[in-house]
């Protein structure tokens, strides 16, 4: 049954999929076993990098011995694949083409983004520079050896992680001015455990263009409403959607009243929340509008808050701020303002209060590119979004063109909320988006790129995929990567 359902393939495609840090090899190499039983001709290119940086004089050197023992594994996994249309390239082994200028402007771009990356902060110093250069140096050398492999041996379509970051940003760069299509992946924030395609689009361009167009005009149906409903009430919205907006607010639940005095807001004052993402992350890179960051975005606005006392802001630091950053929003907040304005309370990411029940406590939300203004709008909150959003353009939370404009809109909600409230059709249009964000794009996939041993022994081991269950659940999955499914360019999704 196995070999029917999986194999039943009439159009082979020429797949490449790429490789190039430990988290990966082994994950890309299982789905390129997965592709060539399903009958496809696939080429796995790979680097056997085990850090992110290294002596790049006069060229990359993979020479260490933890390096030199997973070539060594790759090698004889492709040995132990030979019954299977699978080829493996070290890229390594490919000559470097000729440097070009558009090669050159997208491997310093990428730098950038690396180091930020790496060293989770925006802020940059001499180390920052030092780091630039050595990621510089070895997108370089990828994108050239990828140039050479694919006039050589080109396919109709390559396979990468992320395609905005490190050499899979790179080949990214390299395939679109081959004319050669991209699927790039990511894991799914929204939906964990499942992940995030799109065709020749990086991940980071979050683009949703074609999957908004194709759900006009944007009906809440019944199934619709049940599914957002499921999405937020798993995570803690219950009994919050009514599909009516919100106009003069004040916190009246005992409960909460108590929660607002313990974080040290007055529930008898109107309050504004503002939501970061983190400083460095890349749904804010390149996505910079009316403000130069997130750090002038927050500080402006507190600036703002300074001169109204009669109006509380409340900043809640993003949740994985303490794990996951080297910068911190606070700290930036507290070098210029010591002592905090006594109307501006700083929630810490690890504070126990949650998200909902800040938007239970506030008149108007401020996000910059964050998600949590479609959930406002869906609980009939005024959003107001200060950076190039996902959902920007789409009808339903306010997008100020400038500065004094983001100020003049925050002034106008406040003097009158009665006047500047979200209408129905609003709500209904931040689930429609809602809807396609949390259950149309992310796909189910068997295995955890960053544990992956675990979950291909444990969850689901080769045996168990390649059986009717598992072709009916993550069939279509493989599909998409595969390019069997005809997709538009950006996010791929469909209703579930």
């Amino acid at each position: 049954n196995a070999d029917i359902v999986w194999r039943s393939l009439k159009v082979p495609r020429h797949i490449a999929v790429a490789a190039f840090n430990l988290h990966h090899l082994q994950f890309m190499f299982a789905m390129c076993c997965i592709l060539a039983f399903r009958g496809h001709h696939v080429d796995f290119i790979y680097l056997p990098s085990m850090r992110f940086t290294r002596d790049c004089s006069p060229e990359p050197s993979y020479a260490s011995w933890d390096e030199e023992f997973l070539d060594g594994e790759i090698r004889r996994a492709g040995e132990l694949t030979a019954a299977l249309n699978l080829n493996v390239f070290d890229m390594r082994a490919e000559s470097l083409s000729a440097i070009t200028a558009e090669m050159e402007g997208d491997c310093h771009y990428l730098s950038r983004i690396d180091a930020i990356n790496i060293e989770t902060r925006m802020e940059r110093d001499a180390e920052a520079v030092r780091l630039e250069s050595i990621r510089y140096a070895l997108n370089l050398d990828a994108a050239r050896r990828a140039t050479t492999l694919f006039k050589r041996r080109r396919p109709d379509h390559l396979i990468l992680f992320n395609g905005g970051v490190m050499e899979y940003g790179a080949l990214f760069n390299v395939a679109k001015r081959l004319g050669i299509e991209t699927i790039c992946f990511e894991a799914a924030a929204q939906r964990p455990g499942n992940y995030v395609i799109s065709c020749n689009k990086p991940f980071g361009a979050v683009d949703t263009e074609a999957l908004w167009n194709a759900d006009e005009p944007h009906r809440l149906t019944e199934e619709r409403r049940i599914r957002v409903l499921q999405w937020t009430n798993a995570r803690g919205g219950s009994q919050r959607f009514g599909g009516k907006a919100r106009g003069r607010h004040q916190p009246v639940s005992a409960d909460l009243r108590v929660v607002a005095k313990e974080i040290g807001l007055d529930p008898d004052k109107p309050i504004v929340t503002l939501v970061p993402n983190l400083t460095w992350d890349t749904a804010v890179q390149g996505r910079d509008t009316i403000f130069e960051s997130v750090r002038d975005w927050a500080l402006s606005t507190i600036d703002y808050f300074v001169g109204r006392p009669e109006i509380q802001l409340a900043i809640r630091s993003h949740p994985h701020e303490e794990a996951f950053s080297d910068e911190f929003l606070g700290q930036h907040v507290r070098e210029r303002w010591p002592l905090l304005p006594p109307n501006v309370v700083l929630i810490d990411g690890g504070h126990p209060i949650g998200s909902y029940q800040l938007l239970d406590m506030c008149q108007l939300v401020l996000v910059y590119t964050g998600t949590l203004g479609i959930e406002a709008t869906i609980y009939g909150i005024r959003a107001i979004i200060a950076g190039r959003a996902n959902y920007a353009g789409l009808g339903f939370a306010r997008e100020p063109e400038n500065k004094e404009a983001y100020f003049a809109e925050i002034e106008a909600i406040l003097l009158d909320p009665d006047q500047h409230t979200v209408n129905e059709r609003e709500i209904e249009l931040a689930c429609a988006f809602g809807d396609i964000w949390w259950n149309y794009i992310p796909q189910p996939y068997p295995w955890k790129y960053d544990d992956f041993l675990q979950s291909i022994e444990k969850d689901w081991p080769m045996e168990r995929l390649l059986s009717q269950a598992g072709f009916d659940k993550f069939g279509r999955t493989f599909g998409y990567f595969a390019g069997e499914e005809t997709a538009e360019e950006g996010m791929i999704g469909i209703a579930p």
